[in-house]
């Protein structure tokens, strides 16, 4: 046994050696692992800022992506097409030695050149390397988001405001005041700018920090996906609830929507903000279910939440 690990140790030392020379290669191949982990950390610290956990996911993502790339299928194929698999088999070694010590040394090569990427992705996004923080934020859902593969981030994000924009200070005015109240609906006829106006309120309210937009469209209408949604919503905005709702949510029986909606209200209840959720183009809820289960909410709301709906 001691005679392969020193072969191998051989064998990795040459290769690490040999590798030096086409150290430009193993970067282009470095990068190439790279790319993915990166441009996925970049988009989510943009839609989601402020969030350790996305950061520290697509860090290790990448770390992990480094260390674990493989090549055996590449550098045994060339060995076999180059002869040296047949120089291998004429040694009274084992014949794989040669291809371990490769991708040990280009999985070194990778972490030397990977590691100040690593390191620099880590600084930039603020990354968080307390694993028992960690695991509590995970556990309690603080500042944490859980996305399902089919929630568009862009449907809880609050719309830019456009430059050149009428201020209408009253209205504005009337809307600053609206949390005192459980809930501002809004009514006018389509075309007059709502939209524009809740999301000019949101960005320079003294509540901005404690805003929950969400954006409705007719595929909304499905109980489980409209509060899915709403929960994504509540936690962007920086509440950690939803995990015992969902839960309820994705069971197959129906009659669970209310005691999900109760939970969800005991969570929201229990927290220390307001929170103030718009439901921006609610008239295109039809579902009867969805209206059942929102009046229960209005009926039972905490005095910290505030619905803003149109």
């Amino acid at each position: 046994m001691m005679r392969i690990l020193c072969l191998l140790a051989i064998a990795t030392q040459r290769e690490i050696l040999q590798w030096l020379t086409g150290r430009a290669f193993v970067i282009t191949l470095m990068i190439n692992q790279a790319v993915a982990p990166l441009i996925g950390l970049a988009v989510w610290s943009v839609a989601l800022p402020g969030n350790s956990q996305i950061s520290t996911y697509y860090v290790a993502l990448l770390a992990i992506q480094l260390m674990t790339v493989s090549y055996e299928n590449h550098t045994f194929s060339n060995a076999i097409y180059d002869g040296t698999f047949s120089q291998e088999l004429l040694k009274p070694q084992p014949t794989v030695l040669g291809q371990l010590g490769t991708n040990i040394a280009m999985r070194l090569w990778h972490l030397l050149f990977g590691l100040p990427i690593i390191i620099l992705a880590g600084v930039i996004t603020h990354t968080t390397w307390d694993v028992h923080m960690l695991n509590e934020k995970l556990e309690t859902g603080e500042n944490f988001l859980m996305l399902e593969p089919d929630l568009l981030v862009t449907k809880f994000t609050v719309p830019p405001v456009r430059s050149g924009l009428l201020q209408r200070s009253h209205l504005l005015t009337l809307l600053e005041q609206s949390p005192q109240v459980p809930l501002t609906l809004l009514s006018a006829s389509a075309g007059f700018g709502m939209t524009t106006l809740l999301s000019a309120w949101a960005s320079q309210s003294q509540y901005r920090e404690q805003i929950a937009w969400l954006t409705l469209e007719e595929q909304d209408n499905d109980p489980m996906r409209f509060w899915a949604y709403v929960i994504a919503a509540l936690r962007k905005a920086g509440a950690p609830v939803g995990a015992p709702t969902e839960a309820l949510l994705h069971s197959s029986q129906s009659s669970l929507l209310t005691g999900a909606i109760t939970s969800l209200i005991n969570e929201l209840a229990a927290l220390e903000q307001d929170i103030a959720l718009i439901l921006d183009d609610y008239h295109v809820i039809r579902e009867q279910a969805l209206h059942a289960s929102l009046q229960f909410m209005l009926e039972h709301l905490p005095p910290n939440l505030h619905l803003f709906a149109y």
